[in-house]
């Protein structure tokens, strides 16, 4: 079960990398879901690229957009160089106003 699922997932990724890869529009981009237990496979529309804007939350505190009103989760940050992990910080805290409080890197241990 575990290789059938881990299989079907790459496939579906794997599909839509080959459309980045093409230059497709990203509106040909799919969400998909899939359900092994009751043979269920569904593929959807691209998520809506709600670009972020200023504005107050439901209690009616303002919030800073991160990192500029039209960011989207498509868009990505880009920093050059070999940097220290206090330069990286201070680097994204000026480009984008928000602070750091946790960074993760999946292959980092304690070796």
């Amino acid at each position: 079960a575990i290789a059938t699922t881990t299989a079907g997932a790459t496939a579906l990724v794997m599909i839509e990398m080959y459309k980045i890869l093409q230059d497709k529009d990203i509106s040909t981009s799919r969400k998909t879901d899939f359900g092994l237990a009751s043979n269920f496979y569904q593929f959807l529309g691209a998520d809506d690229l709600w670009p972020t804007k200023a504005g107050k939350d439901a209690s009616g505190t303002p919030y800073v957009t991160f990192p500029e009103e039209g960011f989207t989760k498509w868009d990505h940050l880009v920093f050059e160089g070999n940097l220290t992990l206090r330069e990286f910080r201070e680097q994204f805290e000026k480009r984008t106003g928000a602070s750091v409080d946790m960074l993760y890197h999946p292959v980092a241990n304690n070796s």
